[in-house]
């Protein structure tokens, strides 16, 4: 057999292709892997947003994405605290996410058209450091994050 060359091992019932060498490392984050292809093909569209028809490129997208990671620095975020998103589509939901990745936090995601208890329930496991949600639903997030005792958002 060559290497390089796909082969079934009749036994083990396994087809096998080339072996590559990792890219990444085990000590490489998602945020890092995400920022590096970002960063790869800066003038490539990463988001267009549907509700304002604003388009990004990756080159914007990581700058807003790490502005955000600083800003959650400076707030002296560990890693296992939770950034809590509960926002429709909009410009800025994805620097949110992608600077909480690459700052290392974990993040809780959540629909805007949940429910207070629906939005109870999630927080109460997540326990969100951070919150970001929409205006016009700011008051059922507030009540369901008062109503787990977390803090008077």
């Amino acid at each position: 057999m060559n290497p390089g060359q796909t082969y079934y091992d009749r036994e083990t019932k396994i087809w096998h292709g080339p072996t590559t060498e990792p890219r990444y490392s085990l000590d490489d984050s998602i945020g890092f892997v995400v920022l590096e292809a970002l960063r790869k093909y800066p003038d490539h569209i990463s988001q267009i947003c549907h509700p304002t028809g604003n388009q990004f490129s990756n080159r914007q997208m990581a700058e807003m994405s790490c502005r955000v990671a600083v800003h959650f620095g400076r707030l002296k975020l560990q890693q296992t605290e939770v950034v809590g998103i509960c926002a429709a589509n909009s410009d800025f939901v994805a620097p949110i996410f992608f600077g909480a990745m690459f700052s290392g936090l974990c993040l809780s995601t959540t629909d805007p058209s949940t429910n207070v208890r629906g939005l109870k329930h999630i927080y109460s496991v997540t326990k969100p450091r951070v919150m970001f949600c929409d205006g016009d639903i700011y008051g059922k997030v507030q009540k369901a994050l008062q109503e787990c005792d977390i803090g008077n958002l």
